[in-house]
């Protein structure tokens, strides 16, 4: 029987996936984020806390870079299917056999991994990533301003008739001149 590697979406493209706790993580943790967020900037409304939402899962993700990295790292191995023929084959052995295999692999995985993990490419990446991140990040506030302002704006007009100037006032009189602005 052949085993199908199935693999959640936000694994593949985790950043701006609506998912914002990807497997591994900890969605209290997550949660405690959101929490503290709705505290601080106390959002009104659905607009507002949709927008603190939208912001979490940004926040989220530039926090827990390091486990999008992974996953997308895992997501690209199921798509190769040389890795997942490899895979099929281990499941086949007896495990201590497939534990005696594997180890020499892990110690060699581990240093690649650090070798990988500390190339110019990567560190572009990675500020790349955050770049977009913070980007994100710098729209949601803007939107939940531009939002708060707008119900201000509303609210006010609500409250009653703007007053309208009438005559300028003596201050604005010279010599029994008005000045016109």
């Amino acid at each position: 029987m052949a085993t199908e590697f199935k693999y959640h979406p936000a694994l593949k493209h985790g950043i701006y996936s609506p998912t914002a706790v990807l497997p591994n993580e900890n969605p209290a943790e997550f949660k405690k984020l959101h929490r503290s967020l709705v505290a601080e900037l106390r959002p009104n409304g659905a607009m507002e806390h949709n927008i603190v939402a939208e912001l979490a899962r940004y926040l989220w993700r530039s926090k827990n870079l390091a486990t999008f990295r992974y996953a997308n790292y895992r997501a690209n191995l199921l798509s190769d299917e040389r890795f997942i023929e490899q895979l099929r084959i281990l499941e086949a052995m007896d495990p201590a056999k497939r534990e005696a295999k594997l180890a020499p692999f892990r110690e060699r995985s581990y240093h690649a991994n650090i070798a990988e993990a500390t190339t110019i490419k990567r560190l572009m990446e990675t500020l790349d990533i955050e770049e977009r991140l913070n980007t994100r990040i710098d729209r949601c506030l803007k939107r939940l301003l531009f939002v708060r302002g707008l119900k201000s704006i509303s609210t006010a007009s609500a409250s009653g008739p703007s007053q309208r100037l009438s005559a300028p006032s003596k201050a604005a009189r010279h010599n029994g001149q008005t000045w016109n602005a």
